[in-house]
């Protein structure tokens, strides 16, 4: 009866874990989203492949270049940018004049919200989160090739 009662116990245990894995990248989309129409009355849906986070916290250059590759999708319809980044760091007069979906936040609390703490790129598939980058000063050009081939350029366009 004792291994009865432990064989049902971590069976329990690993078919809960399975579960948990799956549901914290929704739980995290599900985050972005409530954060989104609480904060901008914004909705995201299918529509959007991706969310730009743009921010002034970790390695300065790194975050400047990002801006750069960033300013291409500033009216890209299908992306959505949060800048959380003050004009004090970098250059944020594209940004600002953008009739894209652009949005400021530059008193956000990112210890509640540990997901928009850095600049990366967070892409969306099936309304959940399909993979998020982290821009980091380690893995930049790793990083920067990633977006490419992922955009679909031939060529880098740094």
């Amino acid at each position: 009866m004792k291994y009865f009662t432990l064989i049902s116990f971590i069976f329990l245990l690993l078919s809960s874990c399975k579960n948990n894995t799956n549901t914290v990248a929704e739980s995290e989309f599900d985050v972005i989203c409530t954060y989104f129409k609480n904060t901008f009355d914004f909705q995201i849906d299918s529509n959007y492949d991706k969310l730009i986070v743009i921010s002034d916290r970790g390695c300065p250059n790194c975050n400047k270049n990002f801006m750069k590759f960033c300013l291409s999708y500033l009216d890209n319809e299908n992306s959505i940018i949060l800048i959380t980044a003050n004009s004090s760091s970098m250059d944020l007069t594209d940004a600002i004049a953008s009739k894209g979906n652009v949005f400021f936040d530059y008193e956000l609390n990112t210890s509640e919200l540990n997901t928009f703490s850095s600049s990366r790129i967070i892409y969306f598939k099936n309304n959940s989160i399909d993979t998020m980058v982290i821009i980091d000063a380690y893995d930049i050009e790793s990083q920067f090739d990633y977006f490419y081939e992922r955009e679909g350029y031939l060529t880098k366009k740094r």
